[in-house]
């Protein structure tokens, strides 16, 4: 609980809404002591989903890569609203690669989806 209130803490500072995304990620990764966090914006206007801010993943591909709906993890976790817990996420049926932001040094893949008032927000 003190990580997560400091986290919160660290939430407030923030100047604008990238920095937020960039806090929460960062904190995510400092409190689950794991080697990259990222969060995945829905973007209903074009259908897909937006890489907004990550830890641990290409900075580079920040808002460049984006994963239509349906398609991948993402896309299973989206469709289900709930979370996904994979030991072996490269073995999944639903794995999609995405070289641009260098997932594949991974095998662990933990997805999360955001949801506020029933409507799915982001995906981390």
């Amino acid at each position: 609980m003190k990580a997560l209130r400091h986290l919160i803490q660290l939430i407030k500072t923030a100047s604008d809404f990238s920095e937020t995304l960039n806090i929460m990620v960062q904190g995510v990764r400092d409190v689950l002591e794991t080697e990259a966090v990222s969060i995945f914006l829905v973007d209903q206007e074009h259908q897909e989903y937006v890489l907004a801010a990550t830890q641990g993943l290409s900075k580079t591909a920040v808002l460049q890569v984006r994963v239509p709906f349906g398609e991948g993890l993402l896309g299973l976790v989206a469709e289900r609203e709930e979370l996904l817990n994979l030991s072996d996420a490269k073995s999944h049926a639903r794995f999609l690669l995405v070289p641009t932001i260098k997932e594949d040094a991974y095998n662990a893949y933990l997805a999360v989806p955001i949801v506020h008032r029933r409507q799915l927000l982001a995906l981390s």
